[in-house]
């Protein structure tokens, strides 16, 4: 779990360096086709494209997590985040869950998901 915590601090400040050495060459990263910047990412030349694009779509962008659930080789996380809209200025907030799975304590895969319930569904539980 060390690994997202330092992964979700690292974004917080901007830290794309710190950022790429917590996440597995391997890496698959997932944001589903009703989110911004949708797609799948792959390695960490993908990891870079995701967080360029998506802090590029933001004027202010901040994200906290609120929630840890360990789950073997997963940890899915809930965060509240909150953003202003580069160019209009419309503000956004919401929930989200993040399911990381881990290898050798990197990040190997992240998905977003818009409930945690779906995430916990993902990883085999139920609430």
């Amino acid at each position: 779990m060390d690994a997202v915590r330092r992964v979700l601090e690292a974004g917080g400040r901007g830290d794309l360096s710190d950022l790429l050495s917590l996440h597995d060459p391997e890496w698959e990263g997932f944001i589903p086709a009703e989110y911004p910047v949708a797609g799948t990412y792959r390695g960490l030349d993908g990891v870079r494209a995701f967080v360029e694009e998506w802090l590029d779509a933001w004027e202010e962008f901040r994200v906290e997590p609120e929630e840890f659930l360990d789950v073997g080789d997963s940890v899915v996380v809930m965060v509240r985040y909150w953003g202003r809209g580069k160019g209009s200025g419309v503000e956004v907030h919401d929930r989200w869950a993040y399911l990381y799975k881990l290898r050798d304590g990197k990040i190997i895969r992240w998905r977003l998901y818009a409930s945690r319930n779906e995430a916990l569904k993902a990883v085999g539980l139920s609430e």
